[in-house]
């Protein structure tokens, strides 16, 4: 018994001794320090790059020759078909002239009796023996005769329509025993040497290129043998299909290759120049409805948006054509929850 009173008594007494607790209060209370955004940023430098572009292109004849009919008439000759090869000068088509020699016939014969004439009135005009008026109109219808004459020399010359350069035949049109009209369409001519290839490009991609830019050509037929060709760009039509938004573009080939025809197709590789060109991570870049955009490092610690451009995409990189310049830093890690203008630590990787 006594010793359990000596228990309680020593508690007691330990107890009392003790100070007294303050009170919890807004100012006793120790505050938590506010977690910082932990973010990774690249620095961003210029880079030289050289772009490989692959399109479809197809070969065709830049001079082609449309042989129409000057004439109206039966075809009396016609011996060449597609794919033939002629000679400049070779006669092609010939039709029916009998008419027409005819009437040259018969204007010969009026030209030389105006001539008779108008010597028989020169003389007697000399001799004063007429009215000078008589032998000018003699002179008039001499001249006329002549150009009647001419003007039949020309059309029977026009019957026969003769190749105006070496090439190849690539439309036949009609055929031997066929009455045509004048200025009919009846066949069509190429100039192999003029061979060249052409592409539908993009209107991006028409922003990037120039004349003069290296290509390498691959055909994929039997009849041209499978290597790289060279060629370069000659000409960037001015306008746009309006449908698709595509230009036409011209090569021309160092080389051109045996059995090449218009109509086939091609890979062409298209090999920019190297320039200047700034890329970011890709995980860097954001997108909204708004526009692109990447968060740049401030001096202050915090963090910026900016509206940026992009262009070419890489596996992990992406090209940015406005918006950026040498020596920024953006954040390409621990981008959720960064907003405008809040603090970040930089984690150094």
């Amino acid at each position: 018994m006594k010793l359990q009173v000596l228990v309680y008594l020593t508690v007691f007494l330990l107890a009392a001794c003790q100070p007294a607790s303050e009170p919890v209060t807004a100012k006793t209370q120790k505050k938590k320090p506010e977690s910082s955004h932990a973010v990774y940023v690249t620095q961003v430098k210029p880079l030289l790059k050289s772009e490989q572009r692959i399109y479809s292109g197809r070969l065709q004849a830049r001079h082609i020759r449309r042989i129409f009919s000057l004439e109206a008439g039966e075809i009396i000759y016609l011996d060449v078909f597609e794919g033939d090869s002629v000679a400049k000068g070779q006669l092609l088509i010939e039709l029916d002239s009998r008419r027409l020699q005819a009437e040259l016939d018969k204007l010969t014969a009026k030209l030389q009796q105006a001539k008779r004439d108008t010597r028989k009135l020169r003389d007697l005009a000399n001799k004063k023996l007429i009215a000078t008026d008589k032998l000018q109109q003699a002179q008039t219808q001499q001249r006329i005769a002549a150009a009647e004459h001419r003007l039949l020399q020309i059309r029977l010359q026009d019957s026969q329509r003769h190749a105006p350069f070496a090439g190849l035949v690539s439309q036949r049109l009609v055929e031997p025993g066929d009455v045509v009209k004048a200025n009919q369409h009846l066949l069509s001519l190429i100039a192999p040497k003029s061979l060249r290839i052409v592409l539908a490009l993009p209107e991006l991609v028409l922003s990037q290129i120039a004349l003069g830019d290296a290509a390498e050509v691959q055909f994929n037929t039997r009849t041209i043998r499978a290597e790289t060709l060279q060629g370069k760009i000659q000409r960037i039509h001015p306008t746009l299909n309006q449908d698709n938004q595509r230009g036409t573009v011209e090569i021309i080939l160092d080389k051109l290759p045996q059995n090449a025809r218009s109509g086939q197709s091609c890979e062409v590789r298209l090999l920019n120049q190297q320039q200047l060109a700034i890329s970011i991570p890709q995980t860097a870049l954001r997108r909204d409805e708004q526009s692109e955009y990447v968060f740049v490092l401030q001096t202050d610690q915090s963090v910026s948006r900016q509206n940026v451009s992009s262009g070419w995409q890489g596996l992990q990189q992406v090209e940015i054509r406005e918006g950026l310049k040498a020596g920024q830093q953006v954040v390409y890690q621990g981008l959720p929850g960064l907003e405008e203008g809040k603090k970040v630590t930089v984690v150094q990787p």
